[in-house]
């Protein structure tokens, strides 16, 4: 077990034994509702501390919320109606964290390393890994997949969250090095920070950084910048289809604007003879082939070749020139945009 699965036993026998003495314990009215808030503390601050966040965030309905509503929910009918049973809410915290402690073992017993742990995720994209054809999710793993990094080099994921990128690069780096990866809110963070400590890896190192402010300190260092970046999200439409009642014209012209403005930024941290590696799940070409070609009319940057790194099914001319487009329908996958680049050496300070 891990430190942070062994907390967590910890966190459910205390529980256990509180319920079990606050059983037989002869106390009523104010006290027992305290003692009893105490055990569902013990056993679920984290899941109203992530909840909390997810709100502050204005992403509030994760699991986390609907766990934190129904255990509270629970409390608050017994409080309602004068019953006393505070068992309840606390029991369905406790069996929660149960099935959370059982999957977490589960998944760090059956996976040996990085790579085969982002394998949990749904199957989606085939891409070629080891000398392998294997199906992946688009929206992750294949931007790693093209990553080309040796242990001891430093790498820079400006919008790193959930974190499967930087941890697929962690891997081929065999934990040498440094990975940091970055996103917007201490919330995403948080998804980092939690799969980076699953993973048991080191070498990655989560920070809330604004993509969009450049950062003088990585001017000119990172060996990679791996620039996976907030778009329309159109490749994803079949699996998220809220997403056509927010599309408009609007909104495209300011994702290309972020797009564009954090591309600026991610050239100048990419040291000459680095990568950069640009990546989307949409399927719109303002945001695709166009951000590509301008950037490479704007920045000392050449196209890379992607062929070496693909099955032959998904080789064509495209990919000779450095980009790559899954088109839902045709590859059987979400829709997908990657374009890997080449800081020359005209890009020298």
């Amino acid at each position: 077990m891990t430190k942070k699965q062994k907390k967590m036993l910890w966190r459910i026998v205390i529980t256990a034994v509180m319920l079990i003495a606050l059983h037989f314990l002869p106390i009523t009215g104010i006290a027992q509702l305290i003692a009893y808030l105490a055990a569902y503390a013990v056993i679920g601050y984290d899941i109203l501390r992530k909840a909390g966040k997810g709100i502050a965030n204005g992403q509030p309905f994760d699991e986390n919320f609907l766990m934190a509503l129904a255990t509270l929910g629970a409390f608050f009918l017994a409080i309602w109606t004068k019953s006393g049973d505070y068992v309840e809410g606390i029991a369905v915290m406790l069996f929660y964290q149960i099935g959370e402690l059982f999957q977490s073992y589960a998944v760090g017993k059956s996976r040996k390393n990085i790579s085969a742990l982002m394998d949990i995720r749904p199957d989606y994209a085939n891409i070629e890994a080891d000398g392998q054809l294997t199906q992946v999710d688009p929206d992750e793993v294949p931007v790693g997949s093209m990553i080309v990094v040796q242990p001891g080099e430093k790498v820079l994921d400006v919008c790193a969250a959930p974190g499967g990128k930087s941890l697929h690069a962690a891997d081929k780096m065999r934990n040498q090095g440094c990975v940091e990866a970055r996103d917007l809110t201490e919330y995403k963070v948080d998804l980092i920070r939690e799969n980076v400590q699953r993973a048991g890896v080191s070498c990655v190192v989560p920070k809330v950084k604004d993509a969009e402010q450049l950062d003088a300190e990585w001017i000119g260092k990172a060996d990679v910048v791996i620039a996976d970046l907030p778009c329309t999200g159109y490749g994803v439409i079949g699996r998220k289809p809220d997403i056509k009642y927010y599309a408009s014209k609007e909104k495209e012209e300011e994702l290309v604007r972020i797009q564009r403005a954090i591309l600026a930024n991610a050239a100048s941290y990419v040291k000459p003879g680095g990568t950069l590696l640009y990546s989307t799940c949409t399927v719109n070409r303002k945001e695709n082939s166009e951000n590509a070609a301008w950037f490479l009319e704007q920045f000392p940057f050449e196209a890379v070749s992607l062929d070496e790194l693909l099955p032959d099914e998904l080789k064509s001319g495209e990919t000779a020139k450095g980009q790559l487009q899954l088109i839902p329908g045709v590859h059987k996958t979400d829709g997908f945009f990657l374009a890997k680049f080449r800081k020359t050496e005209e890009g020298r300070a």
